[in-house]
């Protein structure tokens, strides 16, 4: 029937796929000091989404209450809930610094009013 083309020159192999890198700052906030079930569950399924997790608590959120959370953040600090979550995510900003954040190809900025 038809005659089978030849390739003028091998097929290149694919490229590989870039993995972004994203920051997350995920601020919290629980006037007893307490962390919801809700919140591992997120933080364990978005974990693996981002290259660093900034994990901000707007409340005292003592080393204990924060043992689910083992391995679900790179980096944690405490605040007062001035200024809500967005002087936590602007204090969060300034802590990573221009250098750091210019090396992330995504900021997200989340808190625990998300549900998973």
């Amino acid at each position: 029937m038809g005659e089978r083309a030849e390739l003028s020159r091998p097929l290149a192999p694919r490229a590989r796929r870039h993995r972004p890198r994203r920051l997350l700052l995920f601020v919290h906030y629980n006037r007893w000091g307490n962390l919801a079930d809700y919140v591992v569950y997120l933080l364990k399924h978005v974990r693996k989404v981002f290259a660093r997790v900034v994990l901000i608590s707007n409340s005292p959120l003592s080393e204990t209450a924060r043992t689910p959370l083992e391995g679900l953040y790179d980096d944690f600090f405490q605040r007062e809930n001035t200024g809500f979550d967005f002087l936590a995510w602007k204090e969060a900003l300034t802590r990573e610094g221009r250098e750091r954040l210019a090396a992330y190809d995504s900021v997200t900025l989340m808190n625990d009013t998300c549900f998973g």
